[in-house]
């Protein structure tokens, strides 16, 4: 396992910053990486970023058994370790954040209930809710190397899909009102979507969105190709992580009006899970969110390396936007 959540010294801390990482270890070496971005930043508020390891076995391959476990498995571990962690020194505390890296966005949406409850008691003010390349939508979708065969032999795959009967499922997380009320408190939330797709986590199912808005939009695109995008009606041309890496930042209010003209993104599901997904991205966007086009695939985004400047530049974005005066 991880460090312990004993060892961490918050007695000054005014900002904490939560990262959960997603399947596996995906995202765990960013969280690690804007850890230490933000330790060495002389801010207002001192501000620190945990990174949760409830989920992290003594190997890889426990790691990987342990969040392919469900919703609710790898929540409840995550719980687990925040518990221990409030009985820390915490008097000066006073805002969390949280940031989920792929799945670990998801792990955050099923524990935000019971977050929102000790916030309460505490007195402690929830500021940032940020999902990178998270399946908000879950696996639905045409484009994705993923068979609906093959995501069912596993907990969590099961439950990304709107098939699923799991009461911790993604269709609960997005039309039950004890999850969405508790998504709801946040001062801002905050999604990275990835616009190339690599089969993992599609476009649509990250920006919380029916339909795929970019001119390409049919199948795996592999990194090495430039693919092109619209933006406002004006064409560009993208390459994988180079120029400017955020394509396009929407922010939405309550509601969301999409494009009736473009192609259905989940336009190969049955009706009634066509149904269900327009109902899960109706209640999400019943509160306001930024949804930030990101010119990366959802590998990039999830599981980033410092030595690229694509991750200097995603950590920049993402410092910005803890930042409390």
């Amino acid at each position: 396992m991880g460090a312990a959540a004993s060892s961490v010294d918050l007695c000054d801390v005014e900002h904490l910053v939560i990262y959960v990482h997603g399947v596996g270890l995906n995202g765990h070496r960013h969280g690690v990486y804007l850890e230490s971005r933000v330790a060495a930043s002389d801010w207002k508020l001192k501000t620190k970023v945990y990174v949760t390891s409830a989920n992290v076995g003594c190997v890889s391959y426990l790691t990987l058994l342990n969040t392919l476990g469900g919703i609710k498995s790898g929540g409840e571990r995550i719980l687990n370790e925040l518990e221990a962690l409030w009985r820390e020194d915490l008097q000066s505390l006073r805002y969390i954040s949280v940031i989920g890296a792929s799945m670990g966005g998801i792990y955050l949406r099923y524990l935000l209930p019971r977050l929102a409850e000790i916030c309460t008691k505490r007195e402690w003010t929830l500021h940032n809710y940020i999902s990178l390349a998270s399946p908000h939508l879950g696996a639905s979708g045409v484009h994705t190397k993923f068979s609906k065969r093959a995501l069912s032999l596993t907990k969590t795959g099961y439950d990304l899909l709107c098939e699923s009967t799991s009461p911790c499922g993604i269709e609960s997380l997005c039309c039950d009102s004890y999850y969405l009320d508790a998504l709801r408190v946040f001062q801002k939330r905050v999604s990275y979507a990835p616009v190339y797709n690599d089969g993992t986590v599609s476009f649509p199912s990250a920006a919380i969105s029916l339909y795929y808005p970019h001119e390409y939009s049919e199948g795996i695109l592999p990194i090495s190709e430039s693919m092109q995008v619209s933006i406002n009606g004006e064409k560009r041309t993208l390459e994988h992580g180079k120029g400017q890496i955020f394509v396009y930042s929407e922010r939405t209010n309550e509601g969301i009006e999409e494009d009736g003209n473009q192609e259905l993104y989940f336009r190969q599901e049955p009706a009634d899970i066509q149904e269900k997904l327009t109902a899960m991205q109706q209640n999400l966007h019943s509160m306001p969110w930024e949804i930030i086009h990101v010119n990366l695939d959802h590998r990039s985004i999830a599981v980033l390396d410092e030595r690229y400047e694509s991750t200097v530049l995603l950590v920049d974005d993402i410092i910005h936007r803890l930042l409390i005066e």
